[in-house]
Order: C-alpha cells, then structure tokens, then sequence
C-alpha cells in the first residue's frame, strides 16, 4: 500500500527494498488539520503479538473517527486474519514513534477525509521538535516531569504570542510587566490573576486563525517579564509557568 513503481504502478512491499521517495505525501506533514489534533486521542493498529509496535507494513495506521476505525480493522483483518487490534494514544506521540524505528516509511490517516491521507516519513520532519514539545507537555501531565523541569528544559525556546509585543525601552531591552497593555495580544483570566498565552510553534498559535499576527520571544523571558503565562492553552496538557512559584522574582 502507498508504493508505486518508476512508471507509477503499484508494487507490493515485499518485491523490493524500500525507499522514502516510494511513499508520496498526499498532505503535509504540518497540515494545519493535523497541527489542531496532536493532543487529541485516536486509534491506532497495532499487531497483537508486538503490542508495542505500532508499526504495519513498514507504515502507521491512525483512525481519526471511530467509523473509520472500524471500517480500517475490518479491511485489515481480511487481510491479515486476527492478528491485529487498535489502541488509543494521542496523535502527537504517535506521529512521534515514526522516528523511533529506522524502517517506518509514512503514516495512513483514516478519517480526515473521505479517502485515506498519507504523510511519507521525510514530510514529518517539518513537525519534528513540535512533536518532541509537545511529548514533554504530555509527560508533565501523565507525571513524568515536574512544571520546573519542564520550564528548564523549555526555557531558551522561541514561543509565540498572538498580537504585538512591547517595543524596547530606551535601554534597548524589552520591558515586559503586568501592567503592559495585555489587549496587544491574548491573555486569560480576571482582576485578581492573569496571564499570557503563549504557543509553542507558530503554527500552533495561528490554528484556527491562519492570517492572525504572531510575535516571537523566549519563553524564560516571557514568564519572567510577565509573571504568569500559560503555554498552549488550547491544549488539553496546556501549562501554566509563574515567576513566582519558579522562584524567578
């Protein structure tokens, strides 16, 4: 499935050795459909004698929906008899597992559109640190990391915020305080608390909103500035830094 040979037609992956350029993306690898799901849960096939391996026929299956869950096993298993099953994982870390093993070639998307969607491996490679990202922000919530570890390792990183930062002061620095005019750009929460939100990626902060103005700034320098900021809101393991609670002030 998804190989074709020099003349375009289709050859079986046993036939030959593999290779990368065989698999053709039918999108890309950060579709902004896919971007706006990699915290979301989804099914993928596994073969039931290597549960750990996600991988089949050199290729990931995600099932998007549970109909196309569904209609993926029952054409697998007349194919492969009972030997595979499905497991839930989030999409982000799956995406994640094509680096993991040398011969992983594309992912199959079932249930993003009518047909089936794939992403060769190499068409990954444009999402890669966001999916390791995104992995940290995951291991956070299953209690993996601490909130400090994750600031540490995530600190030097270039976030994005929607709107307009600060201009430098005269000194030639940045100067970011509570007070600053928060309409420039998104914030949540009331009189008594508020912070900033902040993205990981610039393609992250701009789902839903593709023309939307971005600005750029490390995210140590963002927490310490404005005391409180939260990373990925609109992720179900979003995350919230405080100067304070980090020591930072």
């Amino acid at each position: 499935m998804g190989l074709f040979g020099a003349k375009g037609e289709r050859v079986s992956i046993h036939d030959r050795k593999l290779d990368d350029s065989e698999y053709r993306s039918t999108i890309k690898g950060d579709d902004p459909r896919i971007i706006g799901m990699l915290d979301k849960n989804v099914s993928v096939i596994i073969k039931n004698e290597t549960a750990l391996d996600h991988h089949i026929d050199y290729s990931i299956y995600i099932c998007l929906t549970g109909k196309a869950c569904a209609e993926t096993m029952k054409n697998l298993r007349a194919k492969k008899g009972d030997t595979i099953s499905a497991k839930m994982m989030r999409l982000g870390n799956v995406l994640l597992t094509a680096f993991d093993r040398q011969e992983c070639r594309a992912v199959f998307l079932y249930g993003l559109s009518d047909l089936r969607e794939v992403i060769a491996k190499r068409d990954l490679e444009c999402i890669k640190e966001l999916l390791e990202d995104y992995n940290t922000l995951y291991r956070r919530a299953v209690g993996e990391m601490t909130t400090l570890q994750v600031y540490e390792k995530l600190k030097k990183k270039f976030v994005y915020v929607v709107g307009t930062l600060p201009r430098l002061d005269a000194n030639g620095t940045r100067r970011l305080t509570p007070d600053i005019d928060v309409e420039k750009f998104e914030w949540i929460g009331d009189d008594a608390r508020t912070s900033a939100l902040c993205y990981l990626d610039k393609r992250t902060a701009k789902v839903g909103r593709p023309d939307a103005l971005t600005s750029s700034i490390r995210l140590g320098e963002f927490t310490e500035g404005f005391g409180s900021v939260i990373l990925e809101g609109n992720s179900a393991n979003w995350l919230e830094f405080n100067a304070s609670d980090l020591d930072l002030i």
